[in-house]
């Protein structure tokens, strides 16, 4: 028995030298272990995984290994030579305890943080812009009281007029603060607009885009045309431009670049009740033309308001500002009823006073919401 062992052995010895002699060079190759996420952040390889060393095996040493180090799969058994001399049948069969595979911990890549930067091309997709576009009532007509001043600095404002007592610049934005469209502090639905839907959504900053000229007819507002009133009114910032319509769509598109338009307010009406007829028809031209400039939904949010109810001047137009829905997708009516005059302008049946404008404000915000699902 001694002798057959010793026979074994030789044997044995020989065959590890032809191994070694015979091995090709891909015998040695081992698996690349990946080393980093493919995420924004770097992962390290996982604990113990090691390069191999890059030796040339000698006749005594023994066959490199093909399989990797760090295998996190149990290797496969390897059949036990046969003893020279012995048949299978002489093998007595030993039970073995099996040994538990134990699966080493797989490391779970790190997700980077939500990006809550703006996206690409600057524009922050929380951001959410309104024009306001109109005459008297939407630039605000009665003052400001000391609780209309609180700021909420989730609600911005791009200024219309260089400011110089207020320290603002055309087309600069700032948080609000009355009056949006004027250097004075007077109050429109807009302030109270902004506050109510940045309450609304505590996430979310609410940018306001003033565009209200006092007294002017809705001429002023189309594409291409000049009002035969051109030369009553003054538009901003320096009365060069001769439509309103090219100051609005250039303000609105300089708000793209930081935020996403969700919706228009809308009051205008008191400078056309006399011939109201063709209203709604060039307030639909005016829309269209925009949402064509701005690359606008067709079914943006537009909220147009009635005007003054009894003993209002203009009460009379609420008829034909109610045909708008049918005319124009996603036009809303937002109520002006149970809201009261200002009478601190000599006239006392052509603005809302300001506890009017603080209401109508937050009834364009309830609309809005409504209107955008929110």
């Amino acid at each position: 028995m001694g002798n057959v062992f010793r026979r074994f052995g030789v044997v044995s010895v020989a065959l590890l030298v032809c191994g070694a002699c015979s091995g090709s060079p891909e015998d040695d190759a081992t698996g690349d272990e990946p080393s980093s996420y493919s995420g924004a952040r770097d992962v390290p390889a996982r604990p113990g995984a090691t390069t191999p060393p890059n030796t040339t095996p000698t006749p005594n040493d023994p066959p490199a290994s093909t399989t990797p180090e760090n295998t996190e799969t149990p290797a496969a058994n390897v059949d036990t030579p046969l003893v020279p001399g012995v048949t299978p049948a002489e093998t007595p069969v030993v039970t073995t305890p099996e040994t538990p595979v134990v699966t080493p911990p797989v490391e779970t890549p790190v997700e980077p943080p939500p990006v809550e930067t703006p996206v690409a091309d600057g524009v922050d997709p929380s951001f959410f812009i309104f024009l306001l576009i109109g005459q008297s009532n939407m630039e605000g007509v009665p003052p400001a009281q000391a609780q209309d001043m609180t700021q909420n600095p989730r609600v911005k404002v791009l200024a219309l007029n260089n400011c110089g007592q207020r320290n603002q610049v055309y087309n600069q934005w700032y948080t609000a603060t009355p009056s949006l469209h004027t250097c004075q502090s007077t109050l429109g639905p807009g302030d109270y607009f902004g506050k109510a839907m940045a309450d609304a959504l505590p996430n979310n900053t609410i940018g306001l885009v003033p565009a209200a000229i006092a007294g002017v007819d809705i001429d002023y507002f189309r594409k291409g045309v000049v009002s035969a009133r051109r030369n009553e009114f003054r538009i901003p910032p320096d009365n060069q431009k001769m439509s309103a319509y090219d100051m609005v769509v250039e303000r609105a598109l300089l708000a793209q670049k930081v935020g996403v338009i969700k919706g228009i307010l809308f009051h205008q009406g008191e400078s056309d009740a006399a011939n109201a007829q063709p209203w709604p028809g060039k307030v639909k031209d005016m829309l269209d033309d925009l949402k064509a400039d701005l690359g606008l939904a067709n079914n943006i949010p537009f909220l147009a308001g009635e005007l003054l109810y009894p003993p209002g001047c203009c009460s009379g137009m609420h008829t034909t500002i109610a045909q708008l829905p049918a005319m124009i997708p996603g036009a809303v009516v937002v109520k002006a009823n149970g809201l009261n005059a200002f009478t601190g302008d000599g006239a006392g049946n052509l603005h809302f006073d300001t506890a009017g404008q603080r209401t109508f404000g937050q009834r364009y915000a309830q609309a809005m919401l409504g209107a955008l699902g929110l």
